[in-house]
C-alpha cells in the first residue's frame, strides 16, 4: 500500500526545476526583464545575458532596445 501511495504522489506532483525560465517562442529574440537583457535560447526559454546594473561605465546602464531592435544594456543618458 505504501508503495502505491508513493507512486501516486510522484505522478501527481512531478519534480520541477526551481528556477525554470519562462517559455518563449522565437529563438534568438531578445527582451528586457527589469534591468536584465535576455535572449530566447534554443530550448525555448528566456536566458539572462547581462544584468545592466552590473555594467560599469561613466553612466548607469539600462536595458532597452537598440537601433536594430535587440534588447541590450545601453548607457542611460
Amino acid at each position: 500500500m505504501r508503495y502505491l501511495l508513493i507512486c501516486i504522489t510522484i505522478l501527481l506532483f512531478p519534480a520541477c526545476p526551481q528556477n525554470a525560465a519562462a517559455p518563449c517562442s522565437q529563438h534568438l529574440t531578445t527582451r528586457c526583464s527589469g534591468d536584465v537583457a535576455q535572449i530566447c535560447n534554443a530550448s525555448g526559454h528566456w536566458e539572462d545575458v547581462t544584468n545592466c546594473a552590473e555594467v560599469e561605465g561613466d553612466f548607469p546602464f539600462i536595458c532597452r532596445a537598440d537601433a536594430d531592435g535587440d534588447h541590450v544594456c545601453l548607457p542611460g543618458l
